[in-house]
Order: C-alpha cells, then sequence, then structure tokens
C-alpha cells in the first residue's frame, strides 16, 4: 500500500436516516497480509453526515518507536474505483453486512513497519436494524484476487455446511479486527487522545479540548466556505484573473485539507459571471456560528467620481462595455455590499477581496507583459499558526486591492499583484513558527508587497481594509487612505 493522502469512502448511504450523531469504536485490527502479525489499536469516528476518520497505532518493535496511520472515512455501499471499494451484502440468513476496503493512509507518525496490501473493514448491521457496527467477522469471502474484478459487485458467500442434526450451519472467517468496543464521550482525555494524535495537533491554545478534538477532527465543523468570482471573458485581464482565481482555490482548499476542515467551494466565472450569480451564492451559503468564508473577487472594478459614500470599488460584473448608464448600475455591485451581507450571516470569520481598479469609472485594469522568474511552489503549512489564524480569530475583513482613484495592477508573473501580495504574505505567515501571528500583520504584510511590487513597475498601488470584530460591539478600524487618493 502506498503510503500517500486519500481517502477511504464508505458512506451510511442505506442507514443514514437511522443512525445517531455520532459513533465512536475503540477496536484492535490485524493486516492478514503482514508477516510481522502486528496489532493495530484503532479509534474510528462515523457521523450522521456521513464524514468520519480512523486512526491506527502500534510499535515497532525494532525500532521502539510508534507508527500512526491516518484514514479518512465515509461509508457508501456498491462503489468501486481504482484505490477503493465498498459492497453492501444481504441475505436472510446472515444479515446485512458492508465491506469497504483502501489501499492509500496516511502516515502521521514513524515508519511502516510492514509493506500493507490493503485495508479491509466489515461492518454489520446490529440487531435493532439501526446502525451498523465493526464486525469481527464475515459470512463472505474476502480474498484479495476477488476484489480486483472492480466490475463483480458480489463477494463469495461462504457455503453452509449441516451439523450432525442436518441443520445448515453458517461458516464465518475473520475480518482482521480482532476487538471492537463502543465509546462514549467521557472516555476522552488528554492521556486517551495522544495515543491517537500527534503533539501537533493537540495544541490550540496550549491542549485541545474534548470539544475542539470532536470539531476539527470529525470533519463536522467549522466548515470553509469559498466563492470565487473571476473576470474570464475580456481579453485584457483575463490571463491574470484567471490565474488569481486558480491560486485563490487551490491556495485556500490546501488550508482547509491540513486543518481536516469540509470544505464548499462555488467559483463563479465565464458564462455564469454577473451581478444575479454572484448576489445567489452569498444567497445560498448558510454559514454557522463558528464557520469561515471567504470570497474573491478578480476582474475589473471602478469608482463612481461624485461618491464619497462608497470608497470601495464596484465589481464589473459583465464583459466588454455596458450599452448604457442603466445596464451598468445593474451588472455591478459594490464589494461593500458583498462584505455586508456575507458579514450579517453570522460567520465566525469573514474575509472579503477584491482584486479590480478603483478609479472613475473610464479606466480599466492592466495587465503587464514581463518575463520574471520567481518560484510558484506550495509552502509548508505550520498547523498550529493555522489554527491560530482560521479557528481561533473571529472577525470580517474587507481589503481591497487599490484605493479610490487607483488602478489595480496586473503581470504574466505575478498576476494580481494584490492577490499574489495576499496569498505570499499568508503563505509565508503560516510557514512561520509564529503561534500569535494575527491577520492585521497578514493584512500589514500584504500592504507593504503590494506597494513594493507596484513601485517595482514604476507605478503606486495602495491597498484598503476594514476590519470587524464578529463577537464584540466595538468600532471597526479601517484604512481606506481616501484623502491621499483625492
Amino acid at each position: 500500500m502506498k503510503s500517500s493522502v486519500t481517502y477511504l469512502l464508505f458512506m451510511f448511504t442505506f442507514l443514514a436516516g437511522n443512525v445517531s450523531a455520532q459513533e465512536i469504536y475503540e477496536l484492535t485490527y490485524q493486516f492478514k497480509e503482514d508477516s510481522t502479525r502486528t496489532i493495530y489499536r484503532g479509534l474510528l469516528f462515523s457521523n450522521s453526515d456521513s464524514t468520519g476518520f480512523l486512526r491506527l497505532t502500534a510499535i515497532n518493535k525494532k525500532t521502539k518507536k510508534r507508527v500512526l496511520y491516518d484514514f479518512t472515512v465515509s461509508l457508501k455501499s456498491n462503489e468501486v474505483s481504482e484505490k477503493k471499494k465498498s459492497f453492501l451484502l444481504a441475505d436472510s440468513l446472515s444479515g446485512t453486512y458492508l465491506f469497504a476496503s483502501s489501499d492509500e493512509f496516511t502516515i502521521k507518525e514513524g515508519k511502516q513497519i510492514a509493506n500493507i496490501d490493503q485495508l479491509q473493514l466489515w461492518f454489520k448491521q446490529d440487531s435493532l436494524k439501526r446502525r451498523v457496527e465493526p464486525s469481527l467477522q464475515t459470512p463472505y469471502r474476502t480474498e484479495y484476487a476477488l476484489l480486483q474484478q472492480k466490475n463483480d459487485l458480489q463477494l463469495t458467500r461462504l457455503l453452509s455446511e449441516p451439523d450432525s442434526a442436518g441443520t445448515a450451519k453458517l461458516l464465518y472467517e475473520k475480518t482482521g479486527i480482532t476487538s471492537v468496543k463502543r465509546l462514549r464521550l467521557s472516555s476522552f482525555s488528554k492521556s486517551y487522545l495522544s495515543q491517537y494524535f500527534t503533539n501537533s495537533e493537540l495544541y490550540y491554545e496550549g491542549q485541545y479540548s474534548k470539544k475542539q478534538v470532536l470539531a476539527v477532527r470529525n470533519n463536522t465543523k467549522p466548515v470553509l466556505y469559498l466563492i470565487s468570482v473571476v473576470n474570464t471573458g475580456d481579453d485584457d485581464i483575463k490571463s491574470t484573473c484567471i490565474a488569481d482565481g486558480k491560486n485563490v482555490t487551490h491556495f485556500f482548499s490546501r488550508v482547509a485539507s491540513k486543518l481536516g476542515l469540509p470544505y464548499v467551494e462555488k467559483v463563479i466565472q465565464e458564462n455564469n459571471f454577473n451581478a444575479v450569480n454572484v448576489r445567489t451564492a452569498i444567497k445560498n451559503i448558510y454559514p454557522g456560528k463558528d464557520d469561515i468564508v471567504i470570497f474573491h473577487y478578480s476582474g475589473h472594478g471602478f469608482s463612481y467620481k461624485d461618491d464619497d459614500q462608497n470608497l470601495f470599488p464596484e465589481m464589473a460584473l459583465y464583459y466588454g462595455t455596458p450599452p448604457n448608464w442603466v445596464t451598468l448600475k445593474k451588472a455591478s455591485i459594490n464589494i461593500e455590499e458583498v462584505f455586508n451581507t456575507i458579514k450579517a450571516k453570522g460567520a465566525r470569520l469573514n474575509l472579503v477581496l477584491s482584486d479590480c481598479c478603483n478609479t472613475f469609472i473610464k479606466k480599466r485594469r492592466d495587465e503587464i507583459i514581463d518575463t520574471v522568474d520567481r518560484d510558484r511552489g506550495d509552502k509548508e503549512i505550520n498547523v498550529r499558526v493555522a489554527m491560530s489564524l482560521f479557528m481561533k480569530a473571529k472577525a470580517s475583513m474587507l481589503i481591497s486591492g487599490a484605493m479610490k482613484g487607483q488602478k489595480a495592477r496586473g503581470s504574466v508573473s505575478y498576476n494580481g499583484f494584490f492577490t499574489t501580495s495576499f496569498l505570499e504574505s499568508l503563505g509565508l505567515g503560516l510557514m512561520s513558527m509564529d503561534v500569535d501571528l494575527q491577520w492585521k500583520n497578514i493584512i500589514e504584510e500584504t500592504e507593504g508587497a503590494t506597494m513594493k511590487l507596484a513601485t517595482e513597475y514604476k507605478t503606486t498601488q495602495n491597498i484598503i481594509y476594514r476590519v470587524c470584530d464578529t463577537k464584540n460591539n466595538v468600532p471597526c478600524v479601517q484604512n481606506i487612505q481616501y484623502k491621499a487618493a483625492k
């Protein structure tokens, strides 16, 4: 089995209406093809929303160090793919079973004790048919060769044998699960959880609380929502806007994955790029009080010259030039409207970003042709810093790439100057060891980086921002630099 990140997918689709909110099991497991016959201790979580995870841990007898495997778990019957397979099997004699397998995993700590060919898990419906539970035995044969038959959704049923009285006797074989015990939340303590989590995972302003472990590691919440709006139709800017959009979605999907958060992404571009779809996308998200909402716009923008009330830019949500003033007004949304709408939904952390011009209506965003050689590689993410920024912060932030009267620049090498500066400042912050890093530090770094990049291209560009506390009724902090721009 390859030691690379994956998800063992098998969801409670056939019992979803009856399972309780969360089932937790402690188990022991032995891989059938493991010549060392190592017994692994396991902690299995499964949720009514079809998510969960399995941790397997054991001590290497030679090195005396532990190895810790992580499988993200869900249940879906009769699924066949290259990396995973699952089958729902039922008959009147043996009852209902679910078989699930996967040949990928993540090693969270240590080195493999032996090469593992495949994880195989069996579940059986309980007597009241309310849930499925891990099963120590199965009446179905699970020889590995059978599992290569991708189009065959039936495993071989073990033949029954009559006893001395002529009564049919069911035959069973071991599943690999050697013991199982259902747990309650009260079973958890810091010392217990340390058996199944690394030290870095068990820190969040000190040690994790039980609630925090369950919320983050079970992928139930918080949820990270991302709405990305990208101008892909105007030839003068579309190449840098498309790159901005891809970089933003890639970056935040990595953050969500690193933190184990559910990730919901909505991209508005091409023929869907218009004001109606932007408002609909925002309307259709329902964040909880601990969730995260990120909105990013990359495209043309403008400002009305005599409008002293709106210091943040209008997003030009159309391609080409509108035929008249009425169409222009209907096809544009001020980014501050987006900010206020998202903020009112009550999520813990809101981040609204616009990389567009804030110039008076006739000027448009530039795209500079250059050939700068720069590193675009992904940066490592320090989980403790990411937890501080994304799991602890309680703020609503509106940041735009140019103050009123200014153009937002982009180049072939750097894409949008503001978007690139923001992602690189945030990326470098997440690489650091500074667990006290704050969003204000990221904003300050972005401000400096945007100005520096613009200067290198002999132009001027200053970001503007507003930062509000989502939990306390205190004045927002902002820097709109309007007088300097006017």
